[in-house]
């Protein structure tokens, strides 16, 4: 560890303030903090610094000096005046996100956010719906002027970057080359014993977005919006192309083949080519997953610090869409939470080598629930290469992939039936129990589909009905829901999808966030119709987007709320939503 302290001129200049302290820069944990003469150390003052600055050579830019000794913040009962101060002086900006109020529309949060400073001190980055809240840019002299303000936490991909080695496809063996980690979990047998091969699953990958045209990877698609980066067919990294092709690659005779070869990829590219990503970004991007129809999402990222904004979009996509997600447990080989693994209703995944043993670098903690391989993993790279790389980045979308063949076989399962069916069926060579080094064990796709037929009561690839989907039933009217009593009104929407019709998803939320109908995965050239009761003091949102921002060629939809039409078309872009209920206003 290397300790390095900053003048109060050459960060502070004219603020003033006083006290014994200094920075301390942790290589072994890649991290910073400040530390006062006592030994103490500002940990919330850290969240933000490391939020703010990132690496370490980004601070050494700053003035950091090996050796030299001075003063720096007068206390440690303020981290955030402590930041504001710190931030002030350069005259630059943060990245901050705002709470709206659970009886706030989106449109009345905004326009008090903006009521409560002047019109040039922030700009607006996501509006996170399942978050309820607005992820913004603030110049530092603003801050004083928001009210509850919350970290932005930094994120990160959790790969081994020492550890890549590229490969073209002619330094591969002759034909398809076997990565290990396919038979390691079984997958090969999976495909021979149950016939599938992730058919009809989507997943959807929150990275550096994917090479498109990669000889090895097709049934690509991906979110077009402003939202998020752009395009999301281009990986300047390699990163998002590699983790792809761990689930996906092609069984096509040559390069490599995934753990799913026919499970169809929703692309969500958060990273920007500087490397920049924060955690609103990813509720950003797992929005997007919703809207794209996914069924499961990986995630080969993380960092040390989480929020309630994301625990609480997590447990929406859980419990109210169905969705699997699954993340990277983190590669700092020692006890610690890395998020968003340590959320419940996250599957957290350790890294094994071929030998079945946990990967030095695999970050232990009781959160981890199950293993998979994550050293030295052969899969798809930018510019139609090959890669081969090390991390818990790598065993996340093997896990993914297993997901997504348990649901190929069995379509109806709930998350709850996933989590239960892969943790009970994985195999930890440790011990009959779990560990905080491998969880449950690695996973087993033969058992983990057995376990979960069994669970659920079928299995043999039965597919859903267009309209089916994980939902909960409609409220009843003391949860300001569905409104039955005689004098609610009739909303009906009839929704004709084009030949694209699983780019579309819709749905119905009450202002207290119940869900009275959410469908995605909807056929081609079909007709479809919902309709609820709503009580007319209510305030009810309709919600609609499209996966590739160009809404639905031909009829589209028609929105009826008693007599009136709301809205009929097909033109609506990536989507959007209309208020419906005098409570709205």
């Amino acid at each position: 560890m290397r300790y390095f302290q900053q003048s109060l001129v050459a960060l502070l200049g004219s603020i003033g303030l006083l006290c014994q302290c200094h920075a301390v820069i942790d290589d072994e944990n890649d991290s910073v903090y400040f530390q006062n003469n006592a030994g103490s150390q500002n940990s919330k003052y850290f969240r933000h610094l490391r939020g703010r600055f990132g690496t370490n050579e980004k601070l050494n830019g700053l003035g950091l000096q090996d050796g030299k000794s001075g003063d720096l913040f007068s206390s440690f009962d303020s981290p955030t005046l402590q930041l504001e101060s710190a931030v002030r002086s350069e005259g630059s900006v943060t990245r901050v996100m705002l709470n709206c109020m659970d009886d706030e529309t989106p449109l009345a949060c905004k326009k008090r956010i903006l009521d409560s400073t002047s019109e040039d001190c922030l700009r607006f980055i996501h509006c996170l719906q399942e978050a309820n809240a607005f992820a913004v840019e603030v110049k530092a002299s603003c801050l004083d002027d928001l009210d509850g303000f919350i970290d932005d936490p930094v994120r990160e991909m959790l790969h081994i970057p020492d550890s890549l080695e590229i490969h073209h496809s002619r330094d591969l063996q002759a034909g398809q080359a076997l990565p290990y980690g396919i038979d390691l979990v079984r997958a090969r047998e999976a495909w021979t014993q149950f016939g599938v091969k992730g058919e009809n699953v989507r997943v959807c990958v929150i990275d550096t977005g994917v090479w498109r045209g990669h000889e090895d990877l097709d049934r690509l698609f991906g979110h077009e919006g402003n939202d998020l980066v752009q395009p999301w067919f281009r990986d300047v990294d390699g990163h998002g192309t590699h983790c792809t092709g761990v689930i996906s690659a092609s069984d096509n005779n040559l390069g490599v083949v995934g753990v799913a070869p026919n499970v169809e990829i929703f692309v969500a590219r958060v990273f920007s080519p500087n490397g920049e990503f924060h955690s609103s970004d990813m509720i950003a991007g797992l929005e997007a997953c919703r809207d794209g129809g996914a069924n499961v999402i990986s995630m080969s990222l993380g960092g040390p610090f989480g929020s309630f904004q994301e625990q609480r979009t997590f447990d929406s996509l859980f419990e109210n869409y169905g969705i699997v997600a699954v993340a990277a447990a983190g590669n700092t080989g020692r006890f610690q939470d890395i998020y968003p693994a340590s959320y419940s209703n996250v599957i957290s995944v350790a890294a094994v080598d071929r030998n079945r043993r946990r990967a030095s670098f695999s970050t232990r903690n009781n959160r981890v629930d199950v293993a998979a391989p994550g050293v030295s993993v052969v899969s798809t790279w930018a510019n139609n290469r090959y890669a081969s790389l090390s991390g818990t980045s790598m065993a996340c979308p093997h896990v993914a992939g297993v997901v997504a063949l348990m649901l190929s076989y069995v379509p109806s399962a709930t998350p709850a039936q996933i989590f239960d069916a892969i943790t009970a069926s994985a195999v930890n060579p440790n011990t009959a129990g779990v560990d905080s080094s491998l969880g449950h064990g690695i996973v087993d796709a033969v058992a983990a589909i057995e376990a979960l037929a069994n669970s659920s009561g079928g299995g043999g690839g039965e597919q859903p009905s267009p309209t089916d989907a994980p939902s909960p039933p409609p409220p009843d009217s003391e949860s300001g829901g569905g409104g039955t009593s005689g004098d609610c009104i009739e909303l009906t929407v009839t929704l004709r999808t084009d030949g694209f019709g699983s780019d579309t998803v819709h749905w119905l939320q009450s202002s207290t966030g119940d869900i009275l109908f959410f469908r995605r995965n909807l056929g081609s050239f079909e007709t479809f119709q919902e309709s609820a009761c709503l009580d007319p003091s209510g305030c009810f949102a309709y919600h609609i987007r499209d996966a590739f921002c160009d809404g639905i060629r031909g009829e589209g939809v028609e929105i009826r709320y008693g007599n009136e039409l709301v809205f009929s078309g097909g033109n609506f872009g990536c989507g959007g939503f209309i208020l419906l209920g005098d409570g709205c206003t």
